[in-house]
């Protein structure tokens, strides 16, 4: 899931970066979410509710690190 702005990319971009590494966008935060993907001025509610689940947290640049995007 993603939420807040996303610098250099659109959310479709990112979308389709995701997907081509195996993963899936998902519309709400549930169990299910394994990251939220956070960018410029977040939805406080996300990342609220990500934290009470334990959904990992990651920047931008952690996204790219995870899909050994760049170094």
């Amino acid at each position: 899931m993603l939420t807040g702005k996303l610098l250099n990319m659109s959310r479709s971009e990112a979308k389709t970066l995701i997907e081509k590494n195996s993963g899936s966008i998902i519309s709400n935060v549930s169990k299910r979410l394994d990251y939220l993907i956070v960018g410029d001025k977040p939805t406080k509610r996300k990342i609220d509710a990500a934290k009470e689940l334990k959904v990992k947290i990651l920047n931008q640049s952690e996204l790219l690190k995870l899909l050994n995007k760049i170094n």
